[in-house]
């Protein structure tokens, strides 16, 4: 009874302590006149829409009400959301190496979580100084024939829909959607996705998996704070599911290109230069 009586009170106690801390950070933003977005706020967001939607929605309320910083306070750390371009050069360019880490939880057994735009900054450098020779310019520019094919077939579709007799009304999120999948398969994958027209195909219904089946936000965050523990219990950041089609569609993608010395100008060959050269 008297162990059971002292871990309450442990729990009760670093509950307290958390608390206090919380609202320290929050005091101390306060006082630098930056307004704090709720943990609570966040979290009932969350439970709805995927993270990056309500960012980009905490974005456009910050735009709206002229605010260069917002921050958005977690147990463990604080999301500082900037909007000042001064700030960001600051952040981005003059002093990168003081913000280099994307406070982002990553599972290096999953595809989709170990991407360029999660890594820590010990990976992140290496492998951005090997990629970048390879996304020059002047290669870029070679993709341009299939961003236009899927940029014709999106205005084909675009004016089927508005001639359809329906009052011209269109669903342009989902419309601009599909488009984003095509532009996505054609040019990284090599594949001709077609979700302009058949918007159920298996690419585009992977996508919206891995966009909406996502770890929430606080788990994330605790996960970057904890990642060795995550780690030992393999949480996933995206969907299983999702995770193992577009590995199989990029193995099986690759394994193709390199059998039958296909070249397409697209993503796929600029990967495929860079094993050659690096790996």
């Amino acid at each position: 009874m008297n162990s059971l009586v002292t871990f309450l009170l442990l729990v009760v106690i670093l509950l307290i302590l958390l608390y206090a801390k919380y609202r320290q950070k929050i005091r101390f933003w306060k006082r630098h006149g930056v307004e704090s977005i709720s943990l609570l706020e966040l979290y009932k967001r969350s439970k709805k829409k995927p993270w990056g939607i309500n960012l980009n929605k905490f974005y456009q309320q910050m735009y709206a009400e002229k605010k260069p910083f917002k921050v958005i306070e977690l147990l463990f750390e604080s999301l500082l959301l900037v909007q000042d371009l001064e700030a960001i050069k600051d952040i981005m360019i003059t002093n990168f190496e003081s913000f280099p880490d994307r406070g982002l939880y990553v599972n290096h057994r999953e595809a989709l979580s170990a991407n360029v735009s999660r890594l820590d900054y010990d990976m992140w450098k290496p492998l951005r100084m090997k990629m970048s020779p390879t996304f020059s310019p002047a290669k870029l520019r070679h993709m341009f024939p299939n961003l236009l094919g899927v940029a014709k077939q999106l205005v084909a579709v675009l004016g089927e829909q508005c001639d359809d007799g329906q009052g011209g009304a269109v669903q342009m999120f989902d419309l601009c959607a599909r488009f984003t999948t095509d532009i996505i398969g054609n040019v990284a994958f090599g594949i001709e996705c077609n979700s302009l027209r058949e918007p159920n195909t298996e690419f585009r219904v992977q996508g919206n998996r891995a966009f909406y089946q996502t770890l929430n936000p606080l788990w994330d965050m605790i996960g970057a704070k904890f990642p060795k523990l995550m780690a030992l219990f393999n949480v996933h950041v995206f969907s299983r599911e999702a995770n193992e089609f577009f590995k199989k569609v990029f193995r099986d993608t690759m394994e193709h290109r390199q059998k039958n010395n296909i070249r397409r100008n697209d993503f796929m060959d600029l990967l495929l230069e860079l094993q050659k050269d690096w790996f």
